[in-house]
C-alpha cells in the first residue's frame, strides 16, 4: 500500500519520514492541541467548525497560532489532494514546538497535518449498539481539544478489557462526556446532553442538535448517573463514531437492551444531514 503523504512545518513527506525532535513541546510536554475529521466522497465534513474549534483550543492552553485559519485550510486540502484515499481521517496538530526553553512556546510551533486511510467502525456496533463504562475523574480544560490523554487511555484501557468500547466521565454523581465521544441519552421522547460548558464542543454533537430541533425538545442539564441509567435511550457521537448506539452501561441494561427507535431515527436524519 502507498504511503500516505503528511505536511509537517511547511513540507510534505511521507508518512515514515515525519518526524520531530525529542525536544519538541508537544512530545517533551505534552503542549499542544489536536482535532480531527473524516471526509465524505472526499469532502471534508465540516471542515470550518473544526478548524474554529481548533484555533479555540489552543486560545483555551494559551498557545498563539502565527498563522491564519485560511492558510491552515489550504494546507489541510493540500495534503488531502496528495493522497488517493477512498475516505480520509484528517489530524490537525500544532505544538509549541521547540521553545528556547522545554517551558516557554517557540515563536513558530510545530504544525502537522496527517490524512491516513478512514477506518469505520464495524456495522454490528450501530446494529447492535455497545457497552460503555463509568470512570470517575473530570477534565482539564473540557473544551480545549488537547494532547493531555493520560486519563483517556487509562480509561479506555479499562474499557476494552470489560468489552466496552468507551468510558463515560464520573464527576460526583454526574455524568458528562466519554474521552473521546460526546455523549447523550433519550427519556420520554426527549433529547438530553451536558451543559455546553462541560463538554468538548463535538462537531457531530452540533449537527445532532441542528437535526433535532425539528424532530425531539432538547434538554441540556446536568445528567445524574440514576438519570443516565434509567433512560430509555443512549448514545455517543464523533466524526469516527457518527451515532452510536449505546445499550449497556457497566453492567446496567439501557432500555430494553437494544437500539432504540429515536436514536435510529437520528441516525437515518444524519446519514441525510451528510448526504445534502
Amino acid at each position: 500500500m502507498k504511503q500516505p503523504i503528511y505536511y509537517l512545518n511547511g513540507k510534505f513527506v511521507k508518512k515514515n519520514q515525519a518526524k520531530i525532535s525529542v525536544y519538541d513541546m508537544g512530545f517533551l510536554r505534552s503542549y499542544g492541541v489536536v482535532d480531527f475529521l473524516i471526509t465524505y466522497k472526499q469532502i471534508p465534513f465540516r471542515l470550518n467548525d473544526h478548524l474554529n474549534r481548533f484555533y479555540q483550543s489552543a486560545k483555551l492552553i494559551g498557545l498563539k497560532i502565527p498563522f491564519s485559519k485560511e492558510k491552515t485550510k489550504k494546507i489541510v486540502l493540500s495534503t488531502l489532494a496528495k493522497n488517493h484515499f477512498k475516505e480520509s481521517s484528517i489530524w490537525l496538530i500544532v505544538t509549541g514546538g521547540m521553545g528556547p526553553t522545554s517551558m516557554i512556546p517557540a515563536k513558530k510551533p510545530t504544525l502537522a497535518i496527517l490524512v491516513d486511510p478512514h477506518k469505520p467502525y464495524p456495522k454490528s456496533f450501530y446494529q447492535n449498539g455497545v457497552k460503555i463504562i463509568t470512570f470517575r475523574a473530570s477534565r482539564l480544560i473540557p473544551q480545549a481539544k488537547s494532547l493531555v490523554y493520560t486519563l483517556a487511555i487509562q480509561a479506555l484501557g479499562q474499557a476494552y478489557k470489560q468489552g466496552a468500547v468507551e468510558a463515560l466521565y464520573l464527576v460526583g454523581q454526574k455524568v458528562t462526556e466519554c474521552m473521546t465521544s460526546n455523549f447523550f441519552i433519550l427519556k420520554n421522547g426527549k433529547l438530553y446532553t451536558a451543559k455546553d460548558k462541560d463538554v468538548l464542543l463535538g462537531i457531530t454533537r452540533r449537527v445532532i442538535l441542528e437535526i433535532s430541533k425539528d424532530n425531539f425538545p432538547i434538554v441540556k442539564k446536568d445528567l445524574s448517573l440514576r438519570e443516565v441509567l434509567n433512560a430509555d435511550e443512549a448514545f455517543l457521537s464523533a466524526s469516527n463514531k457518527e451515532i452510536m448506539p449505546v445499550v449497556k452501561i457497566d453492567n446496567f441494561k439501557i432500555g430494553n437492551g437494544k437500539v432504540g427507535k429515536n436514536t435510529k431515527r437520528l441516525i437515518q436524519l444524519f446519514k441525510e444531514k451528510v448526504a445534502s
